[in-house]
């Protein structure tokens, strides 16, 4: 045999098909939603509602399940009482540690493949593109904004100021759907913001269940570090614009300083993936003191 205590437990068929049926579940929301409020004389409409219901129902999917199943990663085989035996195995536990990430990680990249559709919508609908500005002052920080901002924020404007925005760069006040390069560039960054909010999620959660001796205490403490680090320090650039938008130097809907936030956003998810490393690099460094519970290395 080669290295067998190495090799984790085969997922059942539930986890292992999770990201299709994640994908099946957001697919059917689309199709209610867009079956209840459908109108043959402007079809766009109901298919910009239907992609804000499906994206706010990827987005919960995308954070819930993968931090979950993380956090239970390594806390189980601590309550099963596998995770010592590990550390008898030749194979490299620096490669194992990161091995197991990536299995945690690499099913959810698939379902944001699945999901690309809505980005695409998103990119054409008119509510990231240049042609859909309400005034001649509105500042394409605004719209970058938009691209950066958290998931219930993005999919809330979507869902409320969507069609109407598209119906102010539309003929007869009609939504319709046209290809941008200025939108497709900016759903482009959605798309980046929430993988890095995706890597940071499971990483985090899979370095608590490192450290954690029961599954329980590591899902506890997932669910409550992880969101509110999230929405505090790695929501910086978020919170100085609404603090902008507090001191009376923004307008609404655009709140948006161009010359800070068009930096302090692209950062916001360059910190958030190189955390995703930096911890996931922590778990493989001290993999053995972990599985005892000594003391991790300081470096």
């Amino acid at each position: 045999m080669r290295t067998p205590l190495a090799v984790p437990e085969p997922p059942g068929r539930l986890r292992r098909f999770a990201p299709e049926m994640c994908a099946g579940a957001v697919a059917l929301c689309q199709i209610v939603v867009l079956s209840l409020i459908f109108d043959e004389n402007d079809p766009e409409l109901g298919i910009i509602h239907a992609t804000a219901a499906g994206y706010a129902l990827a987005g919960v999917l995308l954070f819930v399940i993968p931090m979950g199943l993380a956090a239970a990663a390594i806390a189980r085989e601590h309550e099963k009482g596998t995770l010592e035996a590990l550390l008898l195995t030749p194979a490299s536990h620096t490669s194992l540690a990161w091995t197991r990430f990536w299995r945690l990680l690499g099913p959810w990249l698939r379902f944001a493949v699945y999901m690309l559709p809505l980005y695409g919508i998103m990119a054409c609908s008119g509510f990231l593109s240049e042609s859909a500005r309400l005034s001649e002052g509105t500042l394409r920080s605004g719209e970058v904004f938009l691209a950066f901002a958290p998931k219930p924020l993005i999919a809330s404007v979507l869902w409320d100021y969507g069609p109407l925005i598209c119906a102010c760069g539309a003929r007869g006040g009609d939504a319709q759907l046209t290809f941008s390069f200025w939108g497709t560039a900016l759903a482009s960054l959605r798309l980046l913001t929430d993988l890095s909010v995706l890597s940071f999620v499971t990483a985090g959660a899979y370095y608590i269940s490192a450290r954690a001796r029961s599954t329980a205490r590591a899902l506890v403490l997932s669910f409550l570090t992880v969101p509110l680090a999230l929405t505090t320090a790695l929501a910086f650039d978020f919170w100085i614009a609404m603090l902008w938008v507090e001191a009376g130097m923004a307008y609404y809907p655009y709140p948006v300083p161009s010359c800070v936030y068009m930096i302090l956003a692209p950062l916001a998810v360059l910190l958030r993936f190189f955390l995703a490393w930096w911890l996931v690099r922590r778990v493989a460094k001290n993999f053995d003191a972990y599985a005892t519970g000594e003391r991790a290395k300081k470096r």
